[in-house]
């Protein structure tokens, strides 16, 4: 049985200790038995390990093919239906990055500037591609050519970034699946690809 933990499943776990112990634990006191009984000298080094495995980007052998669903949205009269974007090693660090600076600074999130390739059909020209991150979640955007900067984005399937990390590593992970070596994003992508001839039904 693979059992594993984060920062914030350990505070869960620190406060249901602390109300069912007849003691009374207070927080840090059960922050420091947590650790010790996980094998490590104190809270501040288990804290510091959990930090670097929840930071550090998942490791690529060769780039992957990934496709997102596009967000319906009412403000514009056609969207794409899908965007595609290649996830490199330098992509990976670039995103876990900037969620470690959103943890750092207490940042609500940022934006990069991204490389994506958006559904051809409808004939939809769009500009300003980038890619919003936060401390858990990302997704990909764009404007149309003629519309204003306050307008509204039109944006991709939101990912998680624990389940991008699941993923990659070929583990289950909520609303993304593999396809011919390729990593789909969003519910019912699959069956929007196969109609529009981008992937075949074969596995």
């Amino acid at each position: 049985m693979d059992i594993s933990f984060d920062r914030e499943r350990v505070r869960a776990m620190v406060l249901s200790l602390g109300e069912v112990s007849h003691n009374g634990l207070s927080d840090r006191e059960g922050y420091e038995a947590f650790a010790r009984a996980a094998g490590f000298e104190n809270w501040e080094t288990l804290s510091g390990a959990l930090q670097r495995e929840e930071t550090a980007a998942p490791t690529l052998t060769q780039p992957v093919t990934l496709y997102l669903a596009v967000e319906a949205t009412n403000a514009y009269p056609e969207v794409p239906e899908w965007a595609r974007v290649t996830l490199t090693p330098k992509l990976l660090r670039e995103l876990w990055r900037a969620r470690g600076l959103c943890e750092a600074h207490r940042l609500k999130g940022v934006y990069l500037e991204a490389n994506v390739e958006w559904d051809p059909d409808p004939d939809v020209q769009l500009r300003g591609h980038r890619v919003y991150i936060d401390r858990g979640i990302f997704w990909f955007s764009a404007y149309p050519q003629d519309a204003d900067e306050a307008d509204p984005d039109i944006k991709t399937y939101i990912l998680a970034l624990k389940d991008l990390t699941e993923a990659l590593a070929h583990r289950e992970a909520c609303n993304l699946r593999w396809h011919q070596g390729m990593l789909l994003a969003g519910p019912d992508l699959l069956e929007t690809l196969i109609e529009e001839g981008i992937l075949t039904g074969d596995t």
